[in-house]
């Protein structure tokens, strides 16, 4: 039986807690002999997230010092794992995300001429300064990554703007929304004590600032307005993670220690973390694992920056990107308080960054490129991804088939009320296998990117909504399609089953289950 054997390398909290679930994986398949390297780039919290995973490092490198440099971390991380890899010569080198520890792990591995994985690819803002160092960083594991596993449609788009070919790209969802469902539990207790005095049944609004770009001026503008929004509701909870660097520690302390509600507490455990976000009613944060956590958890997300390279919860109105300054704090905070239908229209809970079944697709991917299984796993798919003009058109991909036909109802009906035919064709790729239908699902999101066409997929069949169209225009668009799938389905797409069905003005109910049939 071949084996594959990896290097999984990591060095600080959110790397370990996004690559737990794959290395789980990794350890319940007798296909890998899987080897993990710790660099120690942030070591308390490091070793708290291992503990909370189970996950013992084979190697530690321990490079933390005190007062170091980002050059520090990159020439010890870089100097460490290069003689590791050349000791242990594994067949593939696992890294996560935009960290130096990623980057530098990366880069030793290509020195050494072995394979790479990235988990995470694709995330960008175009701005070098935004996030510092990570979008520099991420972007040259991108040009050295053999496999890049990619969390969304949007993150594959970019990848494919760069010029990486399809055949080192891979749809997976991102692992963060597994280990979130592994750690959230219904009845739960919090290990932080001050936890323990905040009052859950009041709204608990959950603060996060960590990035350098809000050092300074920034940070004092968040704080201000974490004040103010104390002041005028007293009905609301504050929970203000602060983190231990003194740049973030010390404003925050002395602006807002012993601001009434306002609760300060140092940087969680990942337990205590998840099951806050669970029971919170929303989330000011420039944490990227935030912003994928809390729409899992139907929270709305106000993001502290100017810009994201997680644009899928803004696409779908589960996030809000509003800067620093202490006035849009106060007003984009207070709608969500005082408004509830602005709250529910942005607490929809229907992740647009996975399913929980990431680490499994990323294993598969893994497998199928080694040569141990003939097929390529399913991606997860995230309609919310595609970007359209004109009518919103997008049906989210479904959590449930109740969701998916309630979601369909209802844009079938915006389109008869504007007193327009409706036409639905249904596509069945069923006889697809997972590469075709994988490849198909990226020409299929091209195709509509400058369309008002609603669009889902309920298990293998793809579901278009054509408002304005009748019988023949349906059609016309239906063989656009067939013609622009025949590439990536290799001939496939003379056996694919096309159904449409058109809706006069004058029928007054449209069932989309008779619809879709």
């Amino acid at each position: 039986m071949k084996q594959v054997k990896t290097l999984t390398i990591f060095g600080t909290r959110p790397e370990v807690i996004k690559l737990a679930p794959v290395i789980f994986q990794l350890d319940a398949s007798p296909h890998f002999d899987s080897v993990l390297v710790s660099t120690g780039q942030h070591r308390e919290m490091l070793q708290q997230a291992m503990a909370q995973f189970g996950i013992e490092p084979d190697f530690n490198l321990d490079i933390m010092k005190p007062g170091q440099a980002l050059s520090d971390i990159t020439v010890e991380s870089l100097r460490g794992t290069e003689q590791l890899i050349a000791e242990e010569e594994p067949d593939l080198v696992i890294v996560q995300g935009d960290t130096t520890t990623a980057f530098a792990g990366c880069l030793a591995a290509f020195y050494q001429q072995k394979s790479v994985a990235h988990v995470e690819a694709g995330l960008r803002t175009y701005d070098k300064y935004r996030p510092f160092p990570e979008e520099i960083n991420r972007s040259m594991i991108t040009q050295l990554a053999d496999l890049n596993f990619v969390p969304t449609l949007t993150a594959w788009d970019s990848l494919r703007r760069e010029g990486i070919s399809d055949d080192r790209i891979f749809i997976t969802g991102n692992t963060v929304i597994d280990a979130l469902y592994y750690m959230v539990k219904p009845q739960y207790s919090f290990i932080n004590e001050t936890l323990r005095t905040v009052d859950m049944d009041k709204r608990v609004v959950v603060v996060t600032s960590h990035r350098r770009e809000n050092f300074g001026e920034p940070i004092r503008e968040i704080c201000a307005g974490v004040a103010e929004l104390a002041q005028r509701f007293e009905d609301i909870e504050i929970v203000f993670t602060v983190h231990r660097n003194p740049k973030v520690r010390m404003p925050v302390e002395s602006m807002l220690g012993g601001f009434p509600r306002v609760h300060l507490v140092d940087p969680l455990d990942y337990p205590d973390m998840v099951n806050l976000l669970s029971r919170c009613y929303m989330v000011l944060t420039d944490s990227g694992g935030l912003q994928e956590e809390a729409p899992a958890l139907a929270k709305p997300v106000l993001v502290l920056r100017d810009v994201t390279e997680r644009p899928e919860a803004v696409q779908v109105g589960m996030a809000r990107v509003i800067g620093t300054s202490s006035r849009a704090v106060v007003a984009s905070a207070s709608e969500l308080l005082d408004d509830r239908a602005a709250y529910e229209s942005m607490a929809r809970g229907i992740s647009p960054y996975g399913d929980g079944k990431a680490a499994e697709r990323i294993i598969g991917a893994i497998e199928y490129s080694n040569g141990i299984r003939a097929d390529m796993p399913e991606p997860f798919v995230s309609w919310p991804a595609l970007p359209v003009t004109g009518d919103p058109a997008v049906i989210e991909h479904p959590a449930s088939d109740e969701l998916f036909y309630r979601q369909l109802d209802e844009r079938i009906a915006r389109a008869r009320k504007q007193r327009r035919k409706v036409s639905v064709a249904t596509f069945d790729l069923t006889r697809t296998d997972n590469l075709q239908f994988n490849q198909a699902v990226k020409a299929i999101t091209h195709s509509l990117r400058e369309s008002d066409t609603a669009a889902a997929l309920e298990g293998r069949r793809l579901v278009l909504v054509l408002p304005g169209a009748g019988e023949e225009q349906a059609q016309r668009a239906a063989d656009r399609l067939l013609e622009q799938l025949s590439e990536p389905l290799h001939g496939l797409e003379d056996a694919l089953s096309v159904d449409i069905k058109t809706y006069e003005n004058d029928e007054r109910e449209v069932d989309s289950t008779a619809a879709i049939g």
